[in-house]
């Protein structure tokens, strides 16, 4: 009896296992806002450091450079924080927290010994606290946010200040002759009677208020490599650049006695105004873009990713700093000489 051929049927692929949806955390518990506070308290502590250190924000220079590096790493670290106990992150190494705690007693070593070490030393004493306080709050949790308290934080160095305010405002001479000279062409400003305002203007050309527009949309907002992000940031700061300018000449700057609208006109705290204002439109526009387009997620909410819960306990810890008391001490340590500073002065 012929017995037919054995035909192998296709091998059916197993069916994959479901992936669970991505589903945003609750508002409630996504970012508690209690260690944001303590580094806006690290903030504002460094603040009164760099006040106490000789820095002044009525500096026409860079002098207002570090409050605004403060201003910034505030605003990031308020938006930005991250979930606590929903982000899994690396343990910080014994080995880190005590080189924390061993700079910051060098440092505080040096401040007492060497004279006339403030303004020198103020910025490495802010950095050590600041980052201190933030591996001490968060670990290694939003590595992008680490990297950006620590690189506004270089600004509160005075040779790093300086360096980047004088290079902005050199950079600024063709650009800032060329808006100053177009917006005198319009006859609402008068310069075609008093010619020598303008000469006058050309003194300010606008390196904290680009400065400070950059530092705030670092910190209010984030942004991706992208050609977008470069056209938005681009015409943000050339927004608040042309607004500065209009207001300096505006103004008759070069008076003699200088009345107080004067007086406001060339003062730093309106190119810092300028700026806040210029990233605040950019960022409801970037809000309203991104509702037009149905992105209506925001990045800054922390999502349950399906292999969070496949990652090595051993490597990743959801909480590290309640089992971990000693070390998140040592990371704080940094936090005693930047007090003593602002208190003592």
């Amino acid at each position: 009896m012929p017995v037919a051929p054995l035909v192998r049927s296709p091998q059916t692929p197993a069916p994959e296992p479901p992936v669970e949806a991505v589903e945003p955390v609750p508002e409630a518990a996504k970012r508690p806002i209690a260690s944001s506070l303590i580094v806006l308290a690290i903030c504002a502590l460094s603040a009164v450091a760099i006040s106490r250190a000789g820095w002044s924000s009525t500096d026409d220079g860079a002098g207002v450079v570090p409050l605004v590096a403060l201003a910034g790493i505030a605003l990031a670290g308020l938006r930005w924080r991250p979930a606590d106990d929903l982000t899994p992150t690396r343990v910080v190494s014994s080995r880190i927290a005590c080189g924390f705690a061993t700079a910051s007693v060098l440092m505080m070593a040096a401040w007492v010994s060497i004279p006339g070490l403030a303004e020198q030393a103020i910025g490495p004493v802010t950095s050590a606290a600041l980052i201190g306080t933030y591996l001490a709050m968060w670990g290694y949790r939003a590595l992008a946010l680490l990297r950006t308290v620590s690189v506004l934080s270089l600004l509160t160095w005075q040779p790093i200040a300086e360096f980047v305010h004088d290079s902005l405002r050199t950079s600024l001479e063709q650009p800032s002759l060329l808006i100053y000279r177009r917006l005198s062409q319009i006859p609402a400003f008068g310069v075609e009677a008093e010619p020598w305002r303008l000469f006058s203007a050309e003194l300010h050309r606008g390196a904290l208020v680009t400065l400070s527009a950059i530092v705030l949309a670092i910190g209010a907002n984030r942004w991706r490599v992208t050609a977008r992000t470069f056209i938005d940031l681009t015409a943000m700061v050339t927004a608040t650049l042309v607004a500065h300018h209009v207001a300096v000449l505006a103004m008759p700057i070069d008076d003699y006695s200088p009345d107080a609208t004067t007086i406001l006109a060339t003062n730093p705290g309106l190119e810092v105004g300028v700026s806040a204002l210029g990233v605040a439109i950019l960022g409801a526009v970037r809000y309203m873009r991104a509702r037009r387009n149905d992105l209506e997620v925001d990045l800054s909410i922390p999502m349950k990713a399906p292999e969070v819960e496949t990652r090595d306990r051993v490597i990743f810890a959801i909480t590290d700093k309640a089992d971990r008391p000693i070390t998140t001490a040592l990371l704080l340590a940094g936090v005693f000489p930047l007090a003593t500073v602002a208190l003592q002065g």
